[in-house]
């Protein structure tokens, strides 16, 4: 259960990278950079701190929820 957030976070992370161009090509430095900036926002409770594409959907135990709303309000 303690993966959760990573996990939630992997998946948000693949999510935003989903939408990137093939200009846009993300090597292993801007996927570090985009993980360490998902688990920053989380702990600091501000997923607007995290470049998310708007398309991006966030489901916590089965059911849709808001970006913000569930594990970002209850994490640590």
């Amino acid at each position: 259960m303690k993966k959760m957030p990573l996990i939630a976070g992997f998946l948000a992370l693949l999510a935003a990278l989903n939408s990137a161009t093939a200009e846009d090509e993300c090597d292993r430095q801007c996927l570090v950079t985009l993980m360490d900036q998902y688990l920053v926002a989380l702990a600091n409770h501000n997923p607007s701190a995290v470049p998310l594409d708007a398309a991006v959907k966030f489901v916590e135990n089965t059911r849709k929820t808001e970006i913000g709303k569930g594990l970002w309000e209850t994490i640590y």
